[in-house]
Order: structure tokens, then C-alpha cells, then sequence
């Protein structure tokens, strides 16, 4: 994992085989689900669910969202 901090912005990022398993930001503008929940695209709630389910399976947060039938892999910009 690298971890890095700047005054009070942190960003994680979790590699897996060289490849970027799972990214973090707690600035809300850098956040994937933020600019989704503010066009509209999901609800802060079924997020939130797929958030969960991410880090309950330790799975990417674009399979979690189409498991939970939040978006689907092509309308999460991953294929």
C-alpha cells in the first residue's frame, strides 16, 4: 500500500500483482463515487452499499457495484 498525506488530504493506493487493486482519497473532488452520486447517476445509499461490499470481499469497488446491481461493468467505465 502506498499511503500519502498532504496537510489534511490522504490518498491510499493498494496494489495487487503490480496493478492498482484499490484507490482511496478522502478529498471528496478526487472520489469516483462522489462525481457518479452528483451527476445523478446512483444514489449515495446503493454506493455506500457497494462501498461495503468492496472492502467486505476485497473486491474492486467497479465489481462490487455491478454485483449489487448498482451499474453495470460498461456504465462503470470498466470493461
Amino acid at each position: 500500500m502506498l499511503t500519502v498525506t498532504h496537510d489534511s488530504a490522504k490518498r491510499a493506493i493498494t496494489f495487487q500483482q503490480g496493478m492498482v487493486r484499490f484507490a482511496q482519497s478522502n478529498v471528496r473532488a478526487e472520489t469516483w463515487g462522489a462525481s457518479q452520486i452528483a451527476s445523478g447517476l446512483i444514489k449515495q445509499t446503493s454506493f455506500d452499499r457497494a462501498m461495503a461490499l468492496a472492502k467486505q470481499q476485497n473486491i474492486p469497488l467497479h465489481e462490487a457495484l455491478a454485483t449489487a446491481r448498482v451499474m453495470t461493468p460498461s456504465s462503470s467505465g470498466r470493461r
